[in-house]
């Protein structure tokens, strides 16, 4: 019989296909006879049954395998076949053939089916079924909104790792809310299969925690030119962030509102808002979640959510400080190394001006919830690009920068966006935002 190959080693290259090297024999006229199985082919018996995946000459000592079509673990073997037709097939481990098996994902395979989650007796449960191959473990992410895209999966919250022999998580102490779930696995080198699949591993309804937040009261009133808006609420579960409008009438349709002059956005559980740089004249408030113009259940009530009379202004005035704009949701995010943006609530009580909870942040939301969640996006860059050039606190600029990135990637300029979220104040004062915008910003131009 002729000589064996030693040092077989196989490794997986290019993500779906295995490169296989070994030592080869001196002897002439002789073939490498490649084979490969779903076990050890540590017998001549395995070996007949083996698929024979490709012949090699005597002068090459390795071999690519392309055609796997599953996900799988595969083990291999290499024999020589001399000119006479023989061939040695009791091989020995680790040098002949591969004892351990290499893993191969075929990325299309792996997400999770059937995902649900239900509340019991106050106790959270998500329960899922396995893919079609072996993971290492699965991971939990919780948001507000439907997890659909990179985008959404970025902004969620990473609730709990399970082990791969588990297919359910129970939390009897859920975070009170309005939530989606998303059940991804993690593979056995380590990666995440992020494929998105409604229903199979992310939810479509929303799973509610305690009360939803409604308003039971909202009034206005003037001093100086500046009007302080203040209204109470009950509940605990859904979007904290609500739309505050400005109207010289009182709305009573959601396209009233869509009309109206949009404050900015705040977090309801502020209580109240100082508007300032307004125009004389007569004007009702009316605070609205951020979905309400798809809400078919969304009404206007005097008193509730809309002002019941109007507040009148005679003298137009900009204040000193304004509202800080709330970013993404910021549930169980790790605190970053950098300085932080100032979490919520957002209104902090300044100590010179200890009647309002707001933060030192002239003139940028203001430009940035009249033209960016206007969709105004060139006047937005140039509003804001003006601003920067005329301010001098650190974090206003940084604000401004982020925005300026954000529109740009509205626009598809990529490469502009970049110049503005990268920049060393935006990841100071922002570092989550500056991560995902860079992150978004940079897939996109791949």
């Amino acid at each position: 019989l002729p000589e064996q190959i030693t040092l077989l080693y196989a490794r997986v290259v290019n993500k779906t296909q295995v490169l296989l090297t070994w030592k080869g024999v001196q002897q002439p006229n002789i073939v490498y006879n490649v084979y490969r199985a779903t076990e050890p082919l540590n017998s001549p018996e395995r070996i007949k049954n083996a698929k024979l995946i490709g012949q090699v000459q005597a002068d090459n000592e390795s071999f690519i395998d392309r055609t796997i079509t599953q996900s799988g673990k595969y083990f291999y073997a290499v024999t020589v076949r001399d000119i006479e037709g023989n061939e040695d097939v009791q091989l020995i481990p680790d040098q002949s053939y591969t004892a351990n098996p290499v893993s191969v994902i075929i990325r299309r395979d792996v997400f999770v089916t059937n995902i649900t989650a239900t509340i019991d007796e106050g106790a959270l449960k998500i329960t899922w079924s396995k893919p079609d191959v072996d993971v290492r473990s699965f991971v939990i992410y919780r948001h507000t909104q439907p997890i659909i895209d990179a985008q959404t999966l970025a902004l969620a919250a990473k609730v709990a790792t399970v082990e791969s022999n588990k297919l359910e998580y129970v939390d009897k102490k859920p975070v009170p809310g309005s939530h989606y779930f998303e059940v991804l696995a993690i593979l056995e080198d380590g990666s995440i299969d992020t494929t998105l699949k409604p229903d199979s591993n992310y939810t479509t309804k929303p799973v509610v925690v305690g009360a939803p937040i409604r308003l039971k009261l909202i009034e206005a009133s003037e001093y100086n030119g500046l009007v302080k808006i203040s209204w109470s609420y009950t509940g605990s579960s859904g979007s904290r962030y609500f739309k505050l409008f400005r109207s010289s009438t009182a709305p009573t349709t959601s396209q009233d509102i869509n009309d109206a002059f949009l404050v900015d956005v705040v977090n309801v559980t502020a209580n109240e808002y100082t508007d300032s740089d307004i125009p004389a004249g007569t004007y009702y408030y009316t605070l609205v979640p951020e979905t309400y113009d798809i809400d078919p259940e969304f009404k206007i009530v005097k008193g509730i959510n809309c002002t019941a009379e109007p507040v009148k202004v005679t003298r137009r005035v900009a204040a000193k400080v304004t509202p800080v704009l709330p970013g993404p949701e910021k549930e169980e995010f790790k605190k970053p190394e950098v300085e932080p943006e100032k979490e919520e609530p957002r209104g902090e009580v300044k100590k010179e001006k200890p009647q309002q909870k707001l933060l030192s942040t002239p003139n940028v939301n203001r430009i940035i919830a009249s033209t960016f969640y206007k969709g105004k996006y060139e006047s937005c860059i140039d509003a804001l690009t003006e601003f920067v050039q005329n301010a001098n606190k650190s974090e206003e600029v940084a604000k401004a920068n982020l925005f300026i990135g954000r529109r740009y990637i509205e626009l598809k300029q990529y490469k502009a966006a970049l110049k503005y979220i990268m920049k060393s104040d935006v990841a100071k004062y922002y570092p989550k935002e500056a991560k995902f915008w860079r992150d978004f910003a940079l897939s996109r131009m791949q």
